[in-house]
């Protein structure tokens, strides 16, 4: 196989895992809606957390099945990362897809721009912020 049918390979893989994401989140969702409830406010607190946790991971899966993977790094040591709109892993728990603030940090922490990390971080639910630094470090730590 060639270059392009490996990543076509990768890709389906990714998207079978998002898939079964998908639907073990559902699952999840579903359980907690009919589990019997204790009746204490703690009780009542936690699901609720538990709930919009579980809903918020959903949702983002759900807008990462349209555009799972957008890029990939190649280091000189010949290891690739994919850069994912989300954080997905394998059955493993081995990353398949690394969310572009991970990515970024990578990059970062090759170049010796540590501080600029945190930075990064504070930004990292702004995909468009993300995404906009990653291309401007990118420039500056290859250039």
């Amino acid at each position: 196989m060639g270059p392009i049918e490996d990543e076509q390979v990768f890709l389906d893989g990714a998207y079978v895992t998002l898939a079964n994401l998908i639907v073990h989140l559902d699952e999840r969702i579903s359980r907690l809606r009919s589990a019997p409830s204790v009746g204490t406010v703690q009780d009542e607190l936690e699901r609720q957390a538990q709930f919009e946790n579980l809903m918020h991971q959903l949702k983002a899966a759900r807008l990462a099945d349209s555009r799972l993977c957008f890029g990939r790094l190649d280091t000189d040591e010949g290891e690739s990362f994919h850069i994912g709109r989300i954080g997905l892993r394998d059955e493993h728990g081995d990353p398949i897809g690394l969310p572009p603030d991970s990515v970024c940090s990578i990059i970062l922490r090759e170049a010796g721009c540590s501080q600029v990390i945190a930075t990064l971080k504070r930004v990292r639910n702004n995909p468009v912020m993300v995404i906009a630094a990653l291309q401007c470090i990118t420039t500056i730590a290859l250039g």
